[in-house]
């Protein structure tokens, strides 16, 4: 696609390995004498090939495997880590890509958890680092890997337009990144409200892979969206501690999805605080903290809340 729309060609390294947990791709101490290592037998071919200075980003897919992970900064820290040996030995790198992983491989979703939400995290807090949603990709019949439409061929198609704005002074349009949560907030007693960073979004059927946690016995019983928002009405009041996920469809399901105007499903997180009262100066904070670099405008709204907080009906 690079070459097609720039005639500029390109050479592109696969250092993938299957199954394997983020430690696996660490650099050991001797990479550059011994070829044991994953990260060093990359760094062998992109020495001899005197291409080290020339790597200008980096594109991730990995995560089904949890091996070594307890919190979500496990992996935070571990990706981190290798982030600085990539850039110490191939310093031009402009750009890290992460294809945030999609339920599959027999891995549960208490697992998964752990490398899903940090990996959303990482595209919050570095700029240098952006995401993409694969939750509504095509797997193959192992529910593993993908099928080629619909699947790896939509991986390329999705992160060029991103590679076309950050490498090759592309115009940004509207919505090129998925939809992804800034603020969880209750409008009222039962009225969940999730902004997201996108202009607008779009459902067709309801989504089944909202979760309260901590939420007491309140349970979801409507979705909906309204402009870059989505607006969930609870059974019940969720008390002051509940968070709210966002799973993707279990293993083997197609599943009913909330996507942008670019059809870019919303990004899976996990335990996100809802909050009581939400400031319109926190909101442009959160809202600032996804928008490195901006990917079109977003709709604004406003909610009046009560304060002090709610009467619950108790």
């Amino acid at each position: 696609m690079i070459l097609d729309s720039y005639q500029i060609p390109v050479a592109i390294f696969n250092g993938a390995d299957g199954g394997e947990s983020i430690s696996f791709f660490q650099a050991p101490i001797d990479y550059q004498t011994s070829l044991d290592s994953n990260y060093a037998k990359l760094y062998f071919r992109l020495n001899n090939t005197d291409l080290k200075n020339n790597v200008r980003a980096i594109l991730w897919s990995q995560g089904e495997n949890t091996g070594g992970l307890s919190t979500f900064d496990d992996y935070k820290t571990a990706f981190l880590q290798l982030k600085d040996s990539w850039l110490s030995d191939y310093p031009n790198i402009e750009k890290f890509y992460i294809f945030q992983t999609k339920i599959g491989c027999g891995t549960p979703i208490s697992k998964l958890k752990l490398t899903q939400e940090p990996q959303r995290q990482l595209a919050v807090e570095d700029p240098s680092i952006h995401i993409m949603s694969t939750s509504a990709l095509s797997q193959y019949t192992d529910n593993c890997h993908f099928n080629f439409a619909n699947g790896y061929e939509t991986f390329a198609t999705r992160i060029f337009e991103l590679v076309q704005r950050d490498l090759y002074n592309g115009a940004p349009p509207i919505d090129i990144e998925p939809p992804m949560i800034t603020a969880a907030f209750l409008s009222n007693s039962t009225s969940l409200v999730i902004e997201t960073d996108a202009s607008s979004l779009s459902m067709n059927l309801q989504p089944q892979d909202f979760q309260l946690n901590d939420a007491g016995s309140a349970t979801i019983v409507n979705i909906e969206v309204l402009g870059s928002n989505i607006v969930i009405t609870l059974s019940e009041y969720s008390g002051a501690n509940a968070s709210i996920s966002y799973l993707g469809p279990p293993e083997g399901v197609i599943g009913n999805f909330i996507n942008n105007s670019k059809g870019l499903e919303l990004l899976c997180f996990h335990e996100y605080s809802i909050i009581m009262s939400l400031s319109i100066d926190e909101r442009n904070q959160n809202l600032d903290k996804t928008m490195l670099p901006p990917t079109g405008p977003v709709q604004s709204s406003l909610f009046c809340r009560a304060n002090p907080p709610f009467h619950t009906g108790q």
